[in-house]
């Protein structure tokens, strides 16, 4: 990753956090249903170049790479689609 990301090889380094996070997944079995949906999410999000859970495991975040031109996006409408899919709207 580090390598990847040193020659600004963006398209590398996308697919090192979607297999870190595969492997966080079903190897290593530390992430949890919310964490996955919101990696699945943002890998099918056209610009995001990779997304991984980061902190420890059974909670924390997802982190993304995405492109320069993603961030113009509307954020608001990503985080409702993120709170529909989770099903926080039902609560």
């Amino acid at each position: 990753m580090v390598q990847a990301l040193h020659e600004h090889d963006a398209e590398r380094a996308g697919l090192l956090l979607k297999a870190s996070h595969a492997g966080l997944r079903h190897m290593y079995e530390v992430s949890c249903d919310e964490l996955d949906h919101l990696a699945d999410f943002a890998n099918r999000y056209e610009g995001v170049r990779g997304a991984r859970m980061m902190g420890g495991g059974f909670g924390g975040c997802v982190s993304c790479l995405l492109q320069e031109d993603v961030l113009d996006a509307s954020l608001s409408r990503v985080l409702i689609l993120i709170w529909i899919g989770l099903g926080l709207n039902q609560r």
